[in-house]
């Protein structure tokens, strides 16, 4: 179990599955966003410097992803969800 903070969802997915020699696959659609508008501001390029960061440093450790969906999973939070496996 993590605490999905800084390093967004995937960077926190990717730490725990490589430590424990898993996989994972994440069901994009089952992924809640708070409000659609999200998807206006990552259009638009409002994206916060912490999750290009955060893609860059998974990026080859990831399938093919949308921008919507790279800047969503790897959005750096300071109070974000728990990850449990």
């Amino acid at each position: 179990m993590t605490d999905v903070t800084g390093f967004g969802l995937l960077g926190h997915l990717i730490e725990m599955c490589q430590g424990s020699h898993l996989s994972a696959t994440i069901d994009l659609a089952k992924i809640p966003v708070l409000d659609t508008s999200v998807t206006d501001y990552i259009a638009a390029g409002c994206v916060p410097g912490g999750s290009q960061r955060n893609w860059q440093s998974i990026a080859q450790n990831i399938g093919s992803l949308d921008d919507k969906h790279q800047a969503l999973l790897c959005d750096p939070q300071t109070s974000g969800g728990l990850l449990v496996a």
